[in-house]
């Protein structure tokens, strides 16, 4: 596995920061008023709590803005998928209503007016930079934006760190700094516990989750230091969100993406307005389609003259919303089973499954025990019931594989690392739990548990690795490969690509042609094996990406068959390439 070394915080920033900084500006507030919005991958409320005594940090981005920007206490995010919230924030609109439900590539619809698109009409440059999935070009969310940059893939790793997203929004901010600019930032890392961060002072961090926000909340404090210093904080709206919250290891009674508990949804929103003196608490219950309003109605007012954001607050603060809908369709999307729904009050979370579950957030702050129907107010709970329609549907599709997502979910929580292969197959005999201990046992090399467990085609494998005789038999056209001399009639029978693709330029080493067909092997394997490691991070972070996953799990005919023992010259040229022979989960300090 690849991992991120950075350089020391800031150095980006730093340079245009001190270029910027000798440029004139007026900072008048004849000007529009710039918003740059950064909204962060698994970023729970409790990951950026204000305290009464925060002192500003020199090397925390969230605690500048606990003593600078509006502070909401009783936030919430539209989803734990994190394309629905951003949906919302875009658009200013509920999930009911954008048609946004998960992280595919359906997108925002055509017919709405994005945040984007309303920018450019008030003559705004805009531009969303993007730190990794789920957010890519595929995506659908490019709509109104002048510039969508999701090119980190040449950096060989699965996203593009926190400090180089920013540098790279700060420098286009910064470029036409004259211009009113809307930047839309989205921030990755959290998803990535297993790559190394460095602090300031270069020492690396423990490889976790807050190790990756700690990296998120130095990085911010960059930038936001660096629009100071070159006088494009006073004339902006700076938004700092989190997306959703991350819920790996807090609750066994939800997979993560469908977790509506507090852990997963009650997320930090800081808001820095231009005319803001100091800063403030905002304690009532909002939304992110509340911050999408909010932002839609900046863009309107002609000058930052009067604090449109802080008026609208006003307003709102005196009738508040009463409740919130949030759901998850993750298992609608992945499984075709019902959506899981939620009703949100300030005091209560209800979850209107076959049987209501009802907890008081107030006095429960885990939501860990549900009340008996009998506690609640006769009057309180027809008013909740009133509030949502709700038919539970009792025949999911594909119960067989989401049982065996609960229990990776158990394996993970109680092994702690990614060597959770073996243990996920002695609990769930599904045939997914069998690709994914197929894949590790190739991959360790293991061939007694592959001769024992595996299909026929890789206990043929594991047999020959171990200079055994057993009978095994192998039918199919495809695999007739491993056992004898390819014919034309078999080629035009076995119906895999890339195996064909090998056999090509195995059959034709000798001929004029055989650097073309090894260069086409090649380009082929190593797209199929970077796909197969995306796959499994995938799967890892329990779906929450639009990839190809299940497919991609089990050993393939070309991993296998590279793993003869006759066709260790083969090998041995893949090797060169630098390609891995065999992926799967894995323990990053074994890498």
């Amino acid at each position: 596995m690849m991992h991120v070394s950075f350089s020391k915080k800031g150095l980006g920033i730093i340079t245009v920061l001190l270029l910027g900084a000798c440029t004139p500006w007026d900072s008048s507030s004849s000007r529009k008023s710039s918003i740059v919005v950064i909204a962060v991958e698994s970023l729970g409320f409790e990951n950026a709590i204000c305290a009464d005594e925060t002192i500003q940090g020199d090397d925390d981005g969230f605690q500048d803005l606990c003593t600078s920007a509006l502070r909401f206490t009783h936030f919430y995010s539209s989803s734990p998928l994190s394309q629905v919230s951003m949906a919302s924030l875009l658009t200013g609109m509920d999930p009911q209503e954008h048609k946004v439900f998960h992280n595919g590539n359906e997108g925002i619809p055509p017919q709405m007016v994005t945040l984007g698109e309303k920018a450019l009409q008030a003559g705004y440059r805009t531009a969303f930079f993007s730190g990794g999935p789920p957010f890519l070009a595929k995506s659908g969310f490019q709509q109104g934006f002048e510039v969508f940059d999701d090119d980190f893939d040449s950096l060989g790793t699965p996203l593009r760190p926190a400090e180089q997203t920013l540098t790279l929004a700060y420098d286009w901010i910064k470029e036409k700094k004259s211009q009113a600019s809307l930047a839309v930032i989205f921030l990755a890392d959290v998803q990535f516990p297993f790559l190394r961060t460095y602090t300031d002072e270069k020492k690396e961090r423990e490889q976790s989750a807050g190790a990756q926000r700690q990296e998120v909340a130095e990085s911010l404090g960059h930038f936001l230091r660096a629009m100071k210093k070159s006088r494009l904080w006073d004339n902006s709206y700076i938004v700092v969100v989190g997306l959703n919250g991350e819920a790996p290891n807090l609750r066994r009674t939800s997979l993560w993406r469908e977790n509506l508990f507090r852990e997963n949804i009650h997320v930090p929103l800081f808001i820095k307005t231009p005319q803001l003196k100091e800063a403030r608490s905002v304690d009532f219950l909002l939304s992110m389609k509340d911050v999408g309003q909010l932002l839609r109605d900046s863009l309107e007012q002609s000058t930052a003259a009067v604090d449109l954001i802080l008026q609208k607050l006003d307003e709102w603060k005196k009738q508040p919303p009463t409740h919130l809908r949030i759901d998850s369709h993750w298992a609608r999307w992945w499984m075709g089973m019902p959506e899981q729904i939620s009703l949100r009050t300030a005091e209560y979370l209800v979850l209107p499954q076959k049987k209501w579950q009802i907890y008081h957030s107030l006095v429960d702050r885990e939501e860990g025990t549900a009340l008996p129907e009998g506690q609640i107010d006769r009057d309180k709970m027809r008013w909740l019931r009133s509030r949502i329609e709700f038919s539970y549907d009792v025949i999911p599709q594909k119960l067989e594989f989401y049982e065996f997502m609960k229990t990776l979910r158990a394996v993970k929580m109680a092994t702690n690392t990614m060597n959770i292969a073996r243990p996920l197959y002695a609990q769930n005999k599904t045939v997914w739990a069998h690709s994914v201990a197929m894949d590790e046992a190739l991959r360790m090399h293991d061939w007694k548990w592959m001769a024992e467990s595996g299909s026929s085609l890789e206990k043929y494998v594991a047999v020959r690795q171990m200079q055994q005789t057993q009978a095994v038999f192998l039918h199919g056209a495809c695999e007739r490969f491993f056992v004898e001399m390819p014919s034309e009639s078999l080629s035009r029978r076995c119906q895999d690509s890339l195996f064909v693709a090998l056999l090509d330029w195995e059959g034709r080493r000798q001929t004029t042609d055989a650097a073309t067909l090894e260069k086409n092997f090649i380009r082929l394997f190593r797209s199929y094996m970077k796909a197969k490691q995306i796959a499994y991070l995938n799967l890892f972070l329990e779906l929450n990406w639009d990839v190809d996953t299940l497919s991609m799990m089990g050993p393939s005919l070309t991993e296998l068959y590279l793993h003869l023992p006759e066709k260790a010259h083969l090998k041995k040229k893949v090797e060169s390439y630098r390609i891995p022979l065999a992926v799967g989960f894995f323990n990053p300090k074994d890498e």
